[in-house]
């Protein structure tokens, strides 16, 4: 009864009276312990100056990285740059800092066809070669309505084939699965040579 409303188990207390028995008392492990405050905690007053250097005209468009180091500088000490991104992280003030503008996530492009043979993609994959650490590279071109393959080549370098053009063997290969027509255009996933609409001729 005693270890339930202490929150811990039979273990835990014979473990503490081995310790104290031992002459060897640890300090409270459990999660809702009152700790106290570390000696290098910063009062009231020191964080209230920590936000006001931050959003001084001064350091308002820098990170604490740069606070920090300019502080420096001058031989003035506020706090360490992990404590004023807590500080600032609490105040709500933790957001984009400095002079550049701030990133613009953009979702990734998506694209559809209705139909085949209206927009293809590729793609590289590695194949094994007979010499351990070797590999060929398969060059493929997959239409994304169909999922059939409509092109593909097999080089012994990567990036020296289809930097301008895809590969050049076409769907005759796959004939009986594909019909060979043109796409209205090609999408890469890793070459930019290849990442432009082409429009067939």
């Amino acid at each position: 009864m005693a270890c339930r409303e202490l929150g811990i188990s039979i273990r835990t207390r014979q473990r503490w009276l081995r310790d104290a028995a031992a002459g060897t008392v640890n300090t409270d492990g459990r999660k809702n312990a009152v700790r106290e405050k570390p000696s290098g905690t910063l009062s009231e007053e020191e964080r209230a100056r920590v936000l006001e250097v931050a959003n001084s005209p001064e350091y308002a468009s820098r990170p604490p990285a740069q606070i920090v180091a300019a502080l420096a500088d001058k031989g003035e000490w506020l706090a360490s740059e992990s404590t004023i991104y807590r500080i600032l992280r609490e105040k709500g003030q933790q957001h984009h800092r400095g002079r550049a503008k701030e990133p613009v996530r953009r979702p990734p492009a998506s694209h559809s066809a209705a139909a085949p043979n209206q927009i293809w993609t590729w793609d590289i994959t590695w194949l094994k070669a007979p010499v351990r650490g070797m590999y060929y590279y398969l060059y493929m071109i997959v239409d994304i309505y169909s999922r059939c393959i409509v092109g593909w080549e097999v080089h012994e370098e990567d990036g020296k084939p289809g930097e301008t053009e895809p590969p050049s063997r076409s769907s005759r290969a796959t004939g009986a699965l594909c019909e060979s027509h043109s796409p209205r255009s090609l999408r890469a996933t890793r070459r930019a040579g290849w990442s432009r609409s082409r429009n067939a001729s």
